[in-house]
């Protein structure tokens, strides 16, 4: 690993620290600009509350996005996954689902985006 991968790295977890993002549910790998963030993503505090966590899921890629040397964003979560108009959709099961739309919120860059249900 490069020392640009190891300050990509290190920039990213910034980002998933100031937004309070649990790092035992969530991992992330950033090499070469390209950043895969996998697992489930839970914000410590938020208890549950989807709408909260919409707002910092998009304040999270925004940011990641920001940082100079990212080329790339992926996103294969376990309970929040993107529809075909941009909008971040909750999957947990025990709440119906909660669905945002990328007009809603932050602009939304088309990039590889990735979702998926195990």
């Amino acid at each position: 690993m490069s020392v640009q991968d190891l300050e990509l790295n290190c920039q990213i977890r910034g980002v998933l620290a100031r937004h309070w993002i649990d790092p035992n549910r969530l991992s992330f790998s950033a090499r070469r600009g390209h950043v895969h963030l996998s697992g489930e993503l839970l914000v410590i505090g938020a208890d549950k509350d989807k709408e909260k966590t919409i707002g910092v899921l998009q304040a999270v890629e925004a940011e990641i996005r920001r940082v100079q040397a990212v080329r790339t964003v992926t996103f294969e979560l376990t309970n929040w996954i993107r529809d075909d108009g941009g909008a971040w959709i909750c999957t947990e099961l025990a709440t119906g689902p909660v669905r945002i739309s990328a007009a809603q919120g932050k602009t939304v860059d088309a990039v590889e985006i990735a979702g998926g249900i195990s």
